[in-house]
């Protein structure tokens, strides 16, 4: 009898989940085994961890998805929101840690190298790390991204235009119905929402897709596209401060890491 292999999605922050709700509902009712870690507090603007603890759960719940592991690296281990570039060393002693149990095949999903969110790009190096240390086969998915835009515009679940897809999982009308319901349960980021999620639903009427993309094991350590990335547009943080802190994990025909 084939086994399916097991599905793990490295997480920045409480909430990040949502952008793959479908996915995990699908692999959910697939029989596949489930392991999510969150790597951030989710503190940011003086929020509660456990408050976002907790409406994580409430969201996987609503749409039925019970995994296997869920670790919240961050909320645990006190790694700030924002900041998990400064706290790489910890995050991937604790990744690992949470994976242990982890046997067999699986697919590991990380956002998006895509100059969103410093916190993102710092999840995706670390990812590799873990990729390669656990021979997992690893996949991006989309979170957001602002190549080619101007100022704090963005587009939401759309792939850089460098991107090579390679599976897209179909979004109906019910899919999106339980997405917006989920929704209600991030209370505590109801501002980011009222931004992202048009965004996000407007990708998805139009794609009528998720879609994951190849993560290239040799890609040299490089700004995910030309022009500036959407987090120094927003934050005081620039590509340097993430590039010096992401080589060690990054692996390339230029680099190795752990």
């Amino acid at each position: 009898m084939r086994t399916e292999p097991a599905l793990i999605a490295l997480l920045p922050h409480p909430d990040d989940e949502f952008a793959i709700l479908p996915l995990l509902a699908r692999a959910h009712a697939e029989g596949r085994a489930i392991h999510l870690v969150w790597l951030t507090d989710g503190a940011f603007g003086g929020v509660d961890p456990e408050v976002r603890r907790q409406e994580s759960l409430r969201a996987l719940r609503s749409v039925g998805v019970q995994p296997h592991t869920l670790v919240f690296v961050g909320i645990d281990g006190g790694i700030p929101d924002g900041r998990l570039h400064l706290s790489m060393a910890e995050a991937h002693t604790a990744t690992i840690a949470a994976l242990d149990a982890v046997d067999g095949p699986a697919e590991l999903l990380l956002p998006a190298w895509e100059g969103g969110h410093q916190d993102h790009d710092a999840t995706h190096a670390l990812g590799r790390a873990v990729a390669r240390s656990r021979g997992f086969h690893a996949l991006q998915y989309p979170l957001y991204q602002g190549e080619g835009l101007r100022g704090p515009v963005f587009r939401a679940l759309a792939p850089l235009r460098a991107s090579t897809v390679v599976r897209a999982l179909p979004v109906g009308w019910t899919d999106i119905g339980r997405l917006v319901r989920a929704c209600l349960h991030y209370r505590s980021q109801w501002r980011s929402f009222v931004g992202l999620l048009p965004m996000m639903l407007l990708r998805l009427l139009v794609a009528r897709s998720i879609v994951l993309c190849a993560v290239d094991p040799e890609a040299p350590l490089c700004p995910p596209h030309d022009g500036p990335l959407l987090y120094e547009r927003r934050t005081a943080w620039r590509w340097p401060d993430l590039q010096a802190a992401v080589r060690p994990y990054w692996t390339s025909s230029r680099g190795a890491g752990p």
